[in-house]
């Protein structure tokens, strides 16, 4: 049984270590990233290094609202267009790095 449950341990550690390094290779090649609709917030967020919740603030997300809902579906929601919320969170971003 230890065996088992030691071997158990080190394939999920390794599916983690796997995982850990397939995001931060992909992320640091696609640091800003052009913005497109099918984006999602934490998506955005994690390619321009910025915090997730103040680019939902930006664009008006209620904070109760999941980070995986695209920009697409967000305008949609919004009755805007989609470069307005493009805009937005452009202007979230820069002043987001301005105040590091």
């Amino acid at each position: 049984m230890l065996l088992i449950g030691f071997l158990l341990a080190a394939v999920i550690t390794f599916f983690l270590l796997i995982r850990l390094t397939v995001q931060v290779v992909y992320f640091s090649q696609n640091r800003d990233a052009a913005l497109a609709g099918w984006m999602p917030v934490g998506y955005i967020s994690h390619s321009y290094d910025v915090d997730a919740d103040a680019l939902a603030e930006a664009i008006g997300l209620p904070p109760d609202a999941p980070m995986h809902t695209s920009l697409a579906k967000i305008a949609e929601m919004q009755g805007r267009p989609l470069e307005a919320v493009e805009q937005d969170i452009l202007e979230a971003v820069q002043a987001a790095r301005a105040a590091q």
